[in-house]
């Protein structure tokens, strides 16, 4: 996102704190010690979570079959699930490597998708940076994150290595790379 505004206005430490900023390239100042910065100093606001997940994801209970999550990922060609339990709250998250190799162990049998999950799940917040999502998938060794605005308790979307490849694009992109 671009902001349109003068190059020479002026805004105080005050209100800097309060916006979504990189200054000079090394993130927003967390201890300002100038009194005021011009507009014209600043660079692009940072890339957030809700701007590359996917909405509204697709979920299943953590009590189904994982034939039926198989089904369910071939239907709306997904990788990954978010795993509920009755009230909503995200448990676990399911690839689909997880469920092939849950094939192999229940050779067609009933499972239910408890019992290959994987647990515990990390959330991230829609207004988190990208950068803490590639942080926390790097760490943890993850593929995709569930979104959530209160730690898994309403689940409002999911980002995916395959997202914060299109978010790469777009910055280099950007930058004429």
């Amino acid at each position: 996102m671009i902001l349109d505004i003068p190059a020479d206005l002026v805004v105080t430490p005050a209100v800097l704190a309060h916006l979504p900023v990189s200054f000079g390239g090394q993130g927003r100042p967390d201890n300002i010690q100038a009194t005021e910065y011009s507009i014209a100093q600043w660079e692009d606001p940072f890339m957030q979570v809700r701007d590359y997940m996917s909405g509204t994801p697709v979920t299943i209970n953590a009590s189904a079959d994982y034939q039926d999550a198989l089904e369910l990922m071939d239907q709306h060609h997904m990788h990954h699930l978010p795993v509920t339990d009755d009230q909503g709250v995200v448990v676990g998250i399911l690839s689909r490597h997880d469920l092939q190799l849950a094939a192999r162990y229940f050779h067609e049998h009933p499972g239910e998708i408890n019992e290959v999950m994987h647990t515990p799940v990390t959330t991230i917040a829609p207004e988190a940076e990208l950068a803490d999502a590639v942080d926390a998938m790097t760490k943890g060794y993850m593929r995709c994150l569930p979104v959530s605005e209160d730690g898994g308790h309403q689940l409002v979307g999911i980002i995916t290595e395959t997202d914060l490849m299109r978010a790469l694009r777009d910055l280099l992109a950007k930058q004429g790379g």
